[in-house]
């Protein structure tokens, strides 16, 4: 039982420490100009030249 504790923490840990990650990278996105757009686009899965999702023009 112990065990098992132990592998939840372990993975509830791992998923805050991504989330983290993405904020920062999210907040060093705009903080470098990119704008909203940019995080958008990559929350999106957004790649240049590929087809599939985009985001509709006009933005906010």
């Amino acid at each position: 039982m112990v065990e098992l504790w132990n592998l939840e923490m372990a993975i509830a840990r791992q998923r805050a420490k991504r989330a983290e990650l993405s904020l920062k990278r999210a907040e060093k996105m705009l903080n470098e100009n990119h704008g909203l757009r940019s995080v958008l686009h990559s929350a999106a899965g957004y790649e240049p030249g590929k087809r599939g999702r985009k985001l509709p023009d006009g933005g906010c």
